[in-house]
This record gives C-alpha cells, structure tokens and sequence, in this order.
C-alpha cells in the first residue's frame, strides 16, 4: 500500500501539474545554485530546530544537563526552536513548490508532513505548559497535545503501511527504544518506563522527540519512495 497526496485528494493532482508546468516554477526548479542553497538553508534550520527540541526533551527525561532548572533551558532553546521553525518552513515551502510534481504522489513527502505539523504542535504543546506552570490552561494545554499526538500516530502508521519506507517506522520504534532505555538507566530509583513516563512533561517530551525523529526519517526517505 502507498498513500500519498495523490491518492488521498484525486482532485487536487490536475491543477498542481499545471501549476508545476508554469515557467517561474520551472525557472526554481532549474536553477541548481539557488535551489542547492535553500537546501542548504533548509538543512541547517532543521539542525537548529532539532537541537533546540531536543536538548529541553532530554532535559525534561532527565537525561541531560541535570544541574540546570527546565525553565532556564526552554528560555534559552526558546528564539533557535522559533528560528528554526520558520526555516524551515519558509525553505521547505519553496522546495516543494520547486518540485510540486515529483511530491504528489511521494508517500513519505506526505508522511514528512503529517509528522511536522504534530512536531511543531508537540514541541509547543511541552514549552507552553513549562513556561506557564500552574497558570496554563489544563484543557487546553490537553487538547493540544492529543491532537498532536492523534497526528504524530497517524504520521506513523503510514509510514509503516507503506512497503517501499516501511523501514523508517522501524527506526522511529528503534529511537523510542533507545529514549526509554537511556530514562530507566539514570533513574536513582530503578523505576521501570511506565514510572519514566508517568509524568505528563516527560511524556510530551518523548513524544515530541520520536515526532521529530519520524520528521527526519520521513525526509530522508522522499528520495526512495
């Protein structure tokens, strides 16, 4: 099975394939240096970005940087988790409007961006409710982030029903892994992962992280699929 944009919005095919054959789209796609430098842009964004997730999700597992209180690190990662989102947005829509045709029917393209909008929403979802504390919304702070859950699974399970990527899910499931070994092994008191993830924090913290994970896996495998 492949879903792809194609196959999920029929309708939308005909009118992007003309959009496509315009000639200032064209001229993107067939200017080599300005699209290799968007990529480049684009590839740099998303290191600022997974960086700037990452080390608050590690800091909230308790993984890292143990000695330096969680709101000083959401304060700090705070301008390069925004940098990097509008990035790679503003470079990730040019090239897809470069090379609209070729995504449409790409499974993991649609993958990638499924996974993105539960990412960005995840990652909000995690540094809102650290920043704000006590005074956050609980229902909506809720909302929020089983959404983007609802989304990240969603992003999953087409991953691993597609044949020709279905090896990324299995990454995705290999990090997961790798993210609950490396919370138990530092827990002073042994407890075991539903005691690791009991923590509605540290929960939105790992999922975010597997959200980008898959984010990564997905963008790897637009070539292949």
């Amino acid at each position: 099975m492949s879903i792809s944009i194609n196959s999920l919005i029929p309708a939308v095919q005909a009118p992007l394939e003309r959009f496509g054959q315009t000639e200032w789209v064209r001229e993107l796609n067939q200017t080599a240096w300005l699209f290799a430098l968007v990529e480049t842009i684009h590839l740099i964004s998303l290191v600022v970005l997974g960086g700037a997730v990452l080390v608050l999700n590690l800091r909230l597992l308790g993984l890292v940087l143990g000695d330096v209180p969680e709101q000083v690190i959401e304060r700090n990662t705070r301008p390069w988790l925004r940098a990097g989102v509008i990035g790679t947005i503003v470079t990730g829509t040019y090239m897809a409007v470069a090379t609209v045709v070729t995504l449409l029917p790409n499974a993991a393209f649609l993958v990638k961006m499924v996974a993105l909008v539960a990412a960005i929403l995840l990652s909000t979802a995690v540094a809102r409710r650290l920043r704000l504390g006590q005074s956050d919304n609980p229902a909506g702070s809720r909302l929020l982030a089983g959404s983007a859950v609802a989304l990240w699974l969603a992003a999953l399970i087409l991953f691993a029903a597609t044949r020709t990527i279905a090896a990324g899910a299995l990454l995705v499931g290999l990090a997961g892994l790798a993210l609950l070994l490396a919370g138990i092994a530092v827990r002073r008191d042994g407890g075991n992962w539903t005691a690791l993830l009991r923590s509605p924090q540290r929960l939105g913290a790992f999922s975010s992280t597997l959200a980008w994970v898959t984010v990564a896996a997905a963008g790897r495998w637009i070539g292949f699929s």
